[in-house]
C-alpha cells in the first residue's frame, strides 16, 4: 500500500520537503534554547531524562530539582515537542520515500534484494507517523504529571518515549546512510572522469 506521501507531484514532494526541513531545524534550536535550563545533576539530559525517567522516584527527583519554574517550561517545552514531531516525522517520510526509490531505481542490489529493502524502507515510512502517535502520547502522559496527576503513568511515557526514539531513529540512520552512499558514488565518479583527464595521452 502506497504512503500518501508517495502520491504527491515531485513539486509538492519538494515543497513539503523544504517546510518540514526548515520547521524541523527552527523547532530543534527552540526546543535546545529552551531546554537548556532543565539540564540538572538529576535531569543531565534535560526533558529527555523527564521523557525516558519510567519510575516515580526518578520523575520526583527530577521535578524537584527543577522547581516551580523548571517545571513550567518543561511544559512550553512539552508543547513545542509536539510541533517539533510532526516536522521531523515528515521530513523523515520524504526521506524515507526518497531512498526507496533510490533503492529501486539504481540497481545497486540484486532483484530479490531490492523489493525487500525498498519495502522494508516504505513500512518504515509509516512507521514515522506510529513514531509520531507514541511522541504525542508520551507528551500528554508527561504534562499529566505535571498537572499534578499520572504519576503511576511514567512507565508507558518512557516505553513510548523509546519506541519513538527507535522509530525515527532508525529512518534517520537509513536516510543518512543512503545520502553518503550516494554522495561517494558521485565523488567516485568525478575522480574516474578527472583521471581519465589528466592522464597522458599515449605516443
Amino acid at each position: 500500500m502506497s504512503h500518501p506521501f508517495q502520491l504527491m507531484s515531485r513539486s509538492t514532494r519538494r515543497l513539503v520537503l523544504w517546510i518540514s526541513s526548515i520547521g524541523t531545524a527552527v523547532m530543534f534550536l527552540t526546543i535546545w534554547l529552551v531546554g537548556r535550563p532543565l539540564i540538572t545533576p538529576a535531569a543531565p539530559l534535560g526533558i529527555v531524562s523527564f521523557e525516558l525517567a519510567g519510575e516515580p522516584f526518578i520523575v520526583r527527583s527530577i521535578l524537584g530539582g527543577w522547581g516551580q519554574s523548571g517545571q513550567i517550561r518543561a511544559g512550553f517545552s512539552l508543547g513545542l515537542d509536539s510541533l517539533f514531531l510532526i516536522c521531523y516525522s515528515t521530513l523523515l517520510v520524504a526521506g524515507c520515500t526518497w531512498t526507496a526509490e533510490w533503492i529501486r531505481i539504481g540497481n545497486r542490489f540484486p532483484r530479490s534484494a531490492t523489493k525487500i529493502l525498498a519495502g522494508a524502507v516504505e513500512v518504515l515510512m509509516w512507521g514515522q507517523w506510529i513514531a509520531a502517535i507514541f511522541g504525542l502520547t508520551e507528551d500528554y502522559i508527561l504534562l499529566s504529571i505535571l498537572l499534578g496527576g499520572g504519576m503511576q503513568w511514567a512507565r508507558w511515557a518512557r516505553l513510548c518515549a523509546e519506541a519513538k526514539y527507535a522509530l525515527a531513529g532508525t529512518a534517520l540512520l537509513i536516510v543518512v546512510l543512503s545520502a553518503y552512499m550516494e554522495q561517494l558514488k558521485v565523488l567516485l565518479l568525478l575522480e574516474k572522469r578527472l583521471g581519465s583527464r589528466t592522464r597522458p595521452a599515449k605516443a
